[in-house]
């Protein structure tokens, strides 16, 4: 679980499951804060999975997107290979 904060509260919140072949699942997306920026969702989720991707050595991420998430992943640097 990946909890975007300020020094106040908890803005949103995702998941990163570990699977099989090296690779993370990006879950859950939460945005909890209405006022949060979805560009600024978008830049801490990039960062995160980034640090994630780094600190645990694994070979990058996928996700099974929903119609409310694509935009948002989108944002933060994930691509569409198939839908």
């Amino acid at each position: 679980l990946i909890e975007i904060k300020d020094k106040r509260k908890i803005l949103g919140l995702f998941t990163l499951s570990f699977v099989q072949n090296n690779l993370l699942e990006l879950g859950d997306l939460i945005k909890i804060e209405k006022d949060f920026p979805r560009d600024s969702y978008a830049v801490a989720m990039r960062e995160s999975c980034e640090f994630v991707i780094k600190d645990k050595n694994k070979s990058g991420i996928y996700i099974y997107p929903n119609k409310y998430a694509i935009a948002l992943e989108k944002m933060a640097g994930f691509k569409e290979h198939s839908l």
